[in-house]
C-alpha cells in the first residue's frame, strides 16, 4: 500500500502540474551557411538559397560574408544574408520561411534575427532610407510586425517579435524579413539600400502538456496491474 500511495501522489503531481512550453528553433539555414561563398568575391548574388523563399523585389540579394571589408561579424557567425548590396531600388525584397502547421491558442511565437547597415565609406552614412521588418504570418495575414530602427555605424543588432496565438488564426505559420527600399533621388550621395542578416530564429513551442500527460497515464496502468496482482 505504501508503494501504491507513492505511486498515485506522483500521478496526482504529473497531471496537475502547471504546464510550461518548451521552445525549439525551427528556422532552417539561419545564418545563411548555404550556399557556399567563395573567398574572392566573397559573396554570391542569388535568390536561390536553402530555407528560404526568396523575391528580390528588384534588389540584388544573396549570401556574403561580413569579415571582408573589414565589417565585423555577428557573435562569431561568418555568414549573412542581404538585400540591396548598395544598388538602386524601389521595390520590396523578402526572405521567407513557412512551415505545414498552424498557430496555436494560447502559445507565443518569438521571430529573431540581428540586422547590419552597410555604411558608405565615401559619407559614413547608410545608402539610403530604406526600411526593414521583423514579421510572423498566419496565412497570409501579418500576425505581428516590428519595424527595425536606425543601426549605428558597424554594429549588429539583434531584434525580436513575438506573437501570442489566437483560436481564429487561419493558415500555416510563416516568417518573413521584408525590405523596403526607397526611390532614388537624384544627386542624392546614398542610393540605394543595403542591409544584412543573419542568426535568424523562430522559437516554437512544444507543449510538455503531452508528456506530462503521458507519463501519468503510465502511472495508473502500473498502479492498476498492482491491485489486479494483489488481488490475484
Amino acid at each position: 500500500m505504501k508503494l501504491a500511495g507513492i505511486i498515485l501522489g506522483l500521478t496526482a503531481a504529473l497531471a496537475f502540474a502547471p504546464l510550461q512550453d518548451a521552445a525549439a528553433n525551427v528556422i532552417v539555414n539561419g545564418n545563411f551557411a548555404q550556399p557556399s561563398v567563395a573567398s574572392s568575391p566573397f559573396f554570391v548574388v542569388t535568390t536561390s538559397i536553402p530555407g528560404w523563399s526568396v523575391s528580390s523585389g528588384g534588389a540584388p540579394t544573396g549570401v556574403w560574408q561580413p569579415p571582408s571589408y573589414s565589417f565585423p561579424q555577428y557573435n562569431g557567425i561568418g555568414t549573412a544574408g542581404f538585400a540591396g548590396n548598395g544598388t538602386p531600388f524601389s521595390g520590396t525584397a523578402i526572405f521567407q520561411q513557412s512551415f505545414g502547421y498552424g498557430i496555436s491558442a494560447g502559445s507565443t511565437y518569438t521571430f529573431g534575427a540581428a540586422f547590419f547597415e552597410r555604411k558608405d565609406p565615401q559619407v559614413s552614412a547608410p545608402y539610403s532610407l530604406g526600411s526593414y521588418f521583423l514579421e510572423i504570418l498566419g496565412g497570409s495575414t501579418v500576425l505581428a510586425s516590428l519595424q527595425g530602427p536606425a543601426i549605428a555605424t558597424n554594429t549588429w543588432k539583434h531584434l525580436e517579435v513575438s506573437y501570442l496565438g489566437q483560436a481564429n488564426v487561419v493558415g500555416n505559420l510563416s516568417v518573413r524579413i521584408r525590405l523596403v527600399g526607397d526611390p532614388v533621388v537624384p544627386n542624392q550621395p546614398r542610393p540605394g539600400y543595403q542591409i544584412s542578416f543573419t542568426n535568424a530564429t523562430l522559437d516554437v513551442p512544444e507543449p510538455s502538456s503531452i508528456a506530462l500527460f503521458g507519463m501519468a497515464m503510465l502511472s495508473l496502468l502500473g498502479f492498476g496491474m498492482m491491485r489486479r496482482r494483489a488481488r490475484a
